[in-house]
């Protein structure tokens, strides 16, 4: 009969335990996806570029984000309007600590994948030329206010006199009588 012993058992335990605990880890992984109907629209996640749609952006934590979408030129040669969306990636329960030390230590694999799916207005051309040329006009018509402002004001009270800071320098250049000078001292 063989004894063994018993310190040899306890680092053959312990090596199997420490193992078993190694390959049975899991993790909390989590995506944002963005479509865009057409494709090929460029993302901006929070004022970084992230890529063109469709886009799968690997997200670590929950909380709000800000994407701007922006597609110039489609393949039929259509634009389309710049989109603003604002999205919630809810902090869950497995976020807070000690959940999240569990969620990555025991061995299940859980998988948060959320979508984001924007359609894009086309935008005409006439539309963005006929936004210009209002806002051209609507600029030219608040100068000519101005001016008319302006120019009923001096019908009124005339024209000034003088500008106040030439006068103080005519006042300066006048030769100083008696022969005084700047002090006082000849």
């Amino acid at each position: 009969m063989i004894r063994s012993v018993p310190w040899i058992r306890k680092c053959v335990g312990l090596s199997v335990l420490w193992s078993l605990l190694f390959l049975c880890t899991g993790c909390l992984s989590r995506t944002l996806t963005i479509r865009t109907a057409p494709p090929g629209a460029e993302v901006w996640m929070n004022k970084v570029p992230v890529g063109r749609t469709p886009v799968t952006i690997p997200v670590t934590y929950g909380g709000s984000r800000e994407f701007i979408i922006v597609h110039d030129d489609g393949e039929d040669g259509k634009r389309y309007r710049p989109i603003r969306v604002r999205h919630n990636n809810y902090q869950t329960l497995l976020d807070t600590f000690p959940f999240d030390f569990f969620v990555e230590v025991l061995p299940i694999n859980q998988q948060d994948d959320q979508v984001i799916e924007v359609v894009l207005e086309p935008s005409t051309v006439a539309e963005t030329a006929e936004a210009d040329e209002d806002a051209w006009t609507q600029g030219l018509l608040k100068k000519a206010d101005e001016l008319r402002r302006r120019a009923r004001r001096l019908q009124h009270t005339g024209p000034p006199e003088a500008i106040p800071f030439l006068k103080e320098k005519e006042e300066k250049k006048a030769p100083a009588k008696d022969g005084a000078t700047k002090n006082g001292v000849r």
